[in-house]
């Protein structure tokens, strides 16, 4: 039995045309191109926003350079020569004005009446029967007229968080749906804008069924209806994509996630690959729409991408599970750099396919994050609220060469059999169910570490009555926190940010408070929390830290709050109070084996915002003491970025490294060869191992000692993938 393409489809390709590509597409050209780079699919515009075939709705907007030509058709036909899987690829959510004049009532508007438009065209709404009725009907006489293997659509979803539409189909929609009238304003504390949030991911994720629903009636099972997403959460959430809902029914995800954003870097592909794996199966394919123009801040549509910035992106992704898919804009450049680009990453690509498939990950350490908390308890501070934190823990467990996954608040386990450790970073919404598994979790022997306002806010982000981890973690917390979450200006005026913490001995426990007292530390040891900070007992801080309590005899009190000071003029800048009993850091022993860990303090958010190097420590510090054990590190000398993923196929590991050193938020244009670099892995085989290197096509040296297995590998000029087998 044929295998379904959504299964077999490891490399893809995209012209996405322009209106005048009609009159200029070379068709033989690009066909050697999916030649060259070995792919195995393509994605081919055919309609919506701009048709390329000669469709019979009178009030499609058809390419004015196409005549009586059918693009769409020959490019289909040359595919199916080729043999490759034909995605048709719509853009539904934009009309022309002739649209807008037949059906005004299908157009999203706000509350005054005025149609939602972006330049030229009008936004349709998500409620109308353009999505319901229409769009279903233009499927089926592209289906019918091209026998295509499936569609795909990059911007589905229409209107996003920032705008309501009042048509009058969202009007009756949403009063069915709820009972409430449509909200007049955004308003987060408002039960009907809450319901409208759920209600429009609600409505989307409709579509979507209904979209592959029709497709799969009329032309079989394996017609597929596949969407498109963004890779990264947030801006799903702000696009009302329900990622948990869109993972339980795409047997495929089209990524559309092009390039890095600034400050995360590359390694935000590789967790993007995890966050996704997570939700839809580890043997799905994620292939990823990898620009090969200047995809930036400031974008050049026509403008050959540096392959290196290219290279590092797809790499990561790679490292993360995803598959590539070059995208080009446009069917002619005379900037023909960008066309080298995909050759030898896809040929590549090609060679191992086998080893970056089909594979599951190595780690203990699992990152938890929400989409409920993202909305409701993030609002309009989503970047500060959740981004900051979660993606500074990340990049401390990617700095630390801590291998770890990204799941979703649904999927908290309630015993530590797979994850030794979760990192919940600042999940300040919770549902009672989700505040129930972690608690079930710790008195199971698991290990948590816990930031800033984790479970303060209930899920519809309201203040909870009385923090539901006061027992857990032994403290008592007061709803009350001390420093900004903005940076000040550092004039002698404002100050905020010049605060610090101080390191305390190992016994300091319950403490009275939070009254400022000066105390004196003790010449007794540190918590191993504090290791590698024997030569201060001050660090810079600068953040916010949540006012509590602790009242555990069994806690250790590592770090507490220094509260600010002045800057300038430097004769005024000593502390006024060189202690407090505020709480920055808190660990302690659970009687069931596992080991918790609180920051009040927002290290996870001040590291990303900042890149202190002593927030990064402390925070891998609290890592490794909550894993007790890591299984896997890497020996090199130097200062490197190593981004690590191991993964267990059948009995072979395939350990994937992408070196980041030297990139930067400029774009990168060359390479900082790195080595030699020795990876020790705990084992429990006692087998030999025969070790190979998949890019620099090494065979090397493996030892096993005490459970260990140890190899070098001499050079990573920007990533390398290590084979692991038995032998």
């Amino acid at each position: 039995m044929k295998k379904a393409w959504y299964t077999t489809t490891f490399r893809w390709a995209q012209t996405n045309i322009t209106e005048i590509d009609s009159i200029r597409y070379d068709i033989p050209w690009w066909r050697e191109q999916w030649k060259k780079t070995k792919v195995q699919g393509v994605i081919i515009n055919a309609g919506g926003i701009v048709a390329y075939y000669q469709s019979a709705f009178p009030l499609t907007y058809t390419s004015p350079f196409l005549g009586e030509r059918d693009l769409f058709k020959e490019l289909v036909d040359a595919a199916k020569e080729d043999g490759l899987v034909v995605l048709a690829r719509m853009d539904s959510n934009r009309v022309d004005e002739k649209f807008y004049m037949n059906h005004p009532d299908w157009i999203a508007i706000d509350s005054e009446g005025k149609p939602y438009t972006d330049g030229e065209k009008y936004i349709t709404c998500i409620h109308s029967p353009y999505y319901r009725d229409y769009l279903p009907k233009v499927l089926l006489e592209i289906g019918e007229k091209y026998c295509v293997d499936g569609f795909t659509d990059n911007s589905y979803s229409g209107l996003g968080q920032e705008a309501i539409s009042y048509s009058l189909y969202a009007k009756k929609r949403f009063r069915e749906a709820t009972g409430y009238d449509l909200p007049k304003n955004k308003n987060w504390d408002d039960p009907a804008f809450q319901a409208w949030i759920r209600f429009s991911y609600q409505e989307r994720s409709g579509i979507w069924a209904l979209n592959d629903k029709t497709v799969q009636d009329a032309f079989g099972q394996d017609c597929r209806w596949v969407g498109m997403i963004n890779g990264d959460v947030v801006v799903q959430n702000s696009r009302l994509r329900d990622l948990v809902a869109i993972g339980e029914q795409a047997p495929i995800v089209m990524l559309d996630y092009q390039s890095r954003t600034n400050p995360i870097g590359f390694r935000e592909n590789a967790v993007s690959g995890k966050i996704l794996h997570e939700l839809v199966g580890w043997d799905t394919l994620i292939p990823e729409s990898m620009a090969m123009y200047q995809h930036a801040e400031v974008a050049f549509r026509l403008g050959a991408k540096p392959p290196a910035e290219a290279n590092f992106w797809a790499v990561s992704g790679f490292a993360g599970g995803i598959q590539p898919w070059w995208h080009h804009i446009a069917a002619y450049h005379e900037d023909r750099r960008a066309y080298k680009t995909p050759l030898p990453l896809l040929q590549w690509h090609e060679k191992n396919e086998r080893y970056l498939i089909n594979r599951t990950p190595v780690a203990s350490v699992g990152v938890v994050y929400s989409t409920n908390s993202i909305d409701f308890y993030g609002r309009d501070e989503k970047y500060l609220k959740f981004t900051c934190p979660f993606e500074g823990i990340n990049q401390s467990l990617s700095d630390g060469h801590v291998l770890f996954r990204v799941l979703h608040s649904n999927m908290i386990p309630t015993s530590p059999e797979i994850f030794k450790v979760l990192i919940f970073p600042n999940l300040g919404a919770m549902s009672d169910d989700e505040i129930a598994r972690i608690k079930q979790y710790v008195e199971n022997g698991g290990s948590v570490i816990m930031t800033g306002e984790t479970g303060a806010y209930d899920e519809n982000g309201a203040q909870r009555e009385k923090y539901p981890f006061e027992d857990m973690l032994g403290i008592s917390y007061s709803f009350v926190h001390h420093g900004t979450e903005k940076p000040a200006m550092n004039t002698w005026q404002t100050w905020d940010q010049h605060s610090y913490v101080r390191l305390h001995p190992e016994n300091r426990g319950a403490m009275e408070g939070p009254h400022i007292e000066g105390e004196p530390i003790a010449e007794i040891p540190r918590h191993r929390i504090l290791e590698s900070f024997e030569e201060t007992d001050i660090l810079a801080f600068g953040g916010r830290v949540e006012c509590v309590t602790s009242v555990d005899p069994g806690n250790t009190v590592g770090l507490t709050f220094i509260p600010p000071f002045p800057v300038y003029p430097p004769e005024f800048s000593w502390m006024r109070y060189p202690d407090s009993n505020i709480p920055a850091l808190i660990a302690k022993d659970t009687e069931n084996g596992g080991r918790i860990v609180y920051m009040p303090a927002d290290f996870d958010r001040q590291y990303f915002l900042h890149h202190h190097p002593d927030h990064k420590h402390i925070l891998l510090n609290c890592i490794q003491w909550a894993l007790k054990e890591n299984p896997f590190r890497l020996d090199y000398e130097g200062d490197l970025d190593i981004d690590c993923n191991l993964y267990k196929q059948g009995d072979e590991y395939v350990l994937h490294l992408v070196n980041l050193t030297g990139t930067c938020k400029q774009q990168v244009e060359s390479y900082v060869p790195c080595g030699p670099i020795t990876v020790y892995m705990k084992i429990e085989e006692q087998d030999a191992f025969a070790i190979t290197t998949l890019v620099g096509m090494n065979t090397l040296q493996a030892d096993t000692a005490k459970g260990e297995l140890s190899f070098t590998i001499p050079k990573i000029e920007y990533h390398e993938v290590c084979l692991i087998k038995k032998r």
